[in-house]
Parts: structure tokens; sequence; C-alpha cells
């Protein structure tokens, strides 16, 4: 289970690393008004990034317990965490709903 959490942490931080130099690259690949032998090369050098400096790698999971099993993003937590957190009354505006 650590492992899990580790691997997606590493992804993360590469994500970050490498995210400006990402973006860059792609607003240039899709500006027409550079010649196709700069669009390739700068595609290239996106072929060439890490695979972890990708956002769709990155796994949503729960900041507590790694589930990563429908978790709310609002919160990053998983809705087993989330509802044992707002039943003890600790999320600030958000109560159990019962009738």
């Amino acid at each position: 289970m650590k492992y899990i959490g580790r691997s997606n942490y590493l992804k993360r931080q590469a994500l970050v690393k490498y995210e400006f130099k990402y973006l860059i690259l792609k607003s240039l690949i899709c500006d027409l008004k550079l010649s196709s032998a700069n669009r390739q090369y700068f595609y290239s050098q996106l072929f060439n990034l890490p695979r972890n400096a990708y956002s769709a790698r990155i796994k949503n999971s729960c900041v507590f317990t790694d589930r990563s099993r429908f978790v709310l993003r609002r919160f990053k937590m998983s809705r087993v965490k989330l509802r044992r957190v707002i039943s003890l009354g600790e999320v600030c505006g958000i109560s159990k709903y019962s009738w």
C-alpha cells in the first residue's frame, strides 16, 4: 500500500518539475506560424520528456488512506474517510444528513 503512494508522489514531483517545459513545447507545436521542421524538432523534444511528466499518469488517491476509488476532489479524501470525519464533526459547515 505504501509503495502505491510513494510512486504517485514521485510522479507528482516529476510533473511539477517538467510542467512548464511541457506547456511551452505544446504551445510551440500548435503554432502554425512556425515551419514544419521547427515544429518537428519541438515534437521530438516533447517526446524525450520522461513518461511521469504527464498529468494523465497521476492517480487521484486519498490523502490519508491512499485509497484510489471514489475520491472526492474537493476534500482529497475517499468517501469512507470523509464520512468518518464528518460524523466526528471535524469538517466545518458539513454535517451528516438524516431525517
